[in-house]
């Protein structure tokens, strides 16, 4: 009997390392920050009067950083270009940026990879520049705006600062409207509106990601850091909002809330975020690791007697 529960913990346990992953672009800066499958670009809508995120020159290498946070079981990543910039489809990506996929491990972590600017590549989308995406055989999927140059020796551009923009007409971070936030220069704050709200649905409703997402308390945390994070109030605006910029005692309170799964624990690097105004640092946080893998050493225990 022991051993046929360690069989199925097995199994159970292969099955998951073959469906789960959330993986995302990291650098550059890709136009949705939020890992997503959504198709083919992760976001609603694109930007109407975008920026390039990065210039790539014909010939040059160039490096960029993947990160896989839940295991994804060793699946391929693929890189290319849509010299329309409208990312209509898949296949709007016609120009493959290298012809090997890179094989991802089924490690926990964040990957460099280093590929070369095709040549014969010409951008006629908005204000001239290609939309580049990086997705996955899961189809785990970042997209950015690319300048292409013949230019090998251009420096890269600086990244446009974050403006100060009013929100209206939000559905979801509702706790906004009408007030300021902080967002990239190209996009529009109801924009990034909808694309939170995909990706609350899509982690709020997955079981594998957070173990209790249907409580009203897991609910209301999780919107409220979801908008901090990306829609957060302007610096030195002196303007009163529901939820101020993301910080490390609301990302606790969140995953907390909604028991993220230890699979999926890197999903929100909590320890990355300043204290939230009045929170005293502790090492609450540094114990929770060391608590969940004694959990599951019980129970893996337990299952096997």
């Amino acid at each position: 009997m022991a051993i046929d529960r360690v069989v199925m913990l097995l199994v159970v346990s292969c099955f998951v390392v073959s469906v789960l992953g959330h993986a995302v672009m990291r650098d550059p800066t890709p136009l949705n920050p939020n890992p997503t499958t959504s198709q083919p670009c992760g976001v609603t809508a694109l930007p109407t009067g975008p920026t390039a995120g990065a210039m790539w020159a014909a010939g040059n290498s160039y490096s960029i950083v993947w990160q896989l946070i839940a295991t994804d079981g060793g699946t391929m990543v693929y890189g290319a270009f849509d010299p329309t910039g409208t990312g209509a489809t898949d296949s709007s990506f016609s120009v493959s940026a290298w012809t090997t996929p890179f094989q991802m491990n089924n490690g926990l972590a964040t990957y460099t990879y280093t590929f070369q600017m095709p040549s014969g590549v010409t951008c006629t989308g908005p204000n001239g520049l290609c939309l580049f995406r990086m997705y996955t055989d899961t189809n785990w999927n970042s997209c950015l705006f690319v300048n292409v140059t013949n230019c090998a020796d251009c420096p890269q551009p600086p990244t446009p600062p974050p403006v100060c923009k009013t929100a209206t007409d939000l559905t979801f971070c509702t706790a906004s409207n009408n007030k300021g936030v902080y967002i990239p220069s190209d996009e529009s704050p109801d924009v990034i509106d909808a694309t939170l709200r995909n990706v609350f649905w899509a982690n709020i409703n997955n079981t594998r990601v957070f173990a209790d997402g249907t409580s009203e308390t897991c609910r209301s945390d999780y919107l409220n850091f979801l908008c901090a994070l990306d829609l957060p109030p302007c610096p030195g605006s002196n303007e009163t909002v529901a939820v101020g910029a993301a910080c490390h005692g609301m990302c606790v309170q969140a995953t907390t809330a909604c028991q993220l799964t230890t699979i999926h624990e890197n999903l929100y690097n909590c320890s990355s975020y300043p204290l939230c105004p009045g929170e005293v640092a502790s090492d609450a946080d540094s114990r929770l690791p060391q608590i969940v893998l004694i959990a599951v050493a019980v129970i893996v225990v337990a299952l096997m007697m």
